[in-house]
């Protein structure tokens, strides 16, 4: 499900590798949304605090 979704992003805004894009499944393993909530939330403050 992973490697759809980021195959489906990425040929639009090139976001990730093809190597980023297959070893997705094994880096989220062991997460949960809540690590990717918080993790999302402090990118977003730091892109928030460098555009200022």
């Amino acid at each position: 499900e992973v490697l759809n979704k980021l195959q489906s992003l990425n040929p639009n805004l090139m976001l990730y590798s093809d190597e980023e894009i297959k070893n997705a499944p094994a880096m989220l393993k062991g997460k949960t949304e809540q690590d990717a909530l918080i993790a999302y939330l402090q990118n977003l403050g730091i892109l928030l605090k460098n555009k200022r």
